[in-house]
């Protein structure tokens, strides 16, 4: 059973106000390409992996390993920067 649209609209709202919260906290520390490619990065491969498991799109191994790969140059972007 799919939850009501305003449910959604809610979810998106409390989520997005979380994030730029959570990007504007990073802008303390890191610099501005720095933060937006990490806050871009986990947003994308968050994206894919609730996909996944809550809508039901397909699990592969190649999507598995983009993800990883994603995750990997956040990772290498935070430690060099």
């Amino acid at each position: 059973m799919t939850p009501p649209r305003a449910t959604w609209a809610l979810s998106f709202f409390v989520t997005a106000a979380l994030s730029f919260g959570l990007l504007s906290y990073a802008l303390k520390t890191l610099e501005v390409g720095t933060a937006y490619a990490v806050w871009a990065g986990v947003g994308a491969a968050g994206t894919a992996v609730l996909g996944m498991i809550a809508m039901g799109d397909e699990v592969s191994l190649p999507r598995l390993i983009s993800i990883a790969l994603i995750l990997a140059g956040v990772v290498g972007l935070r430690i060099l920067a």
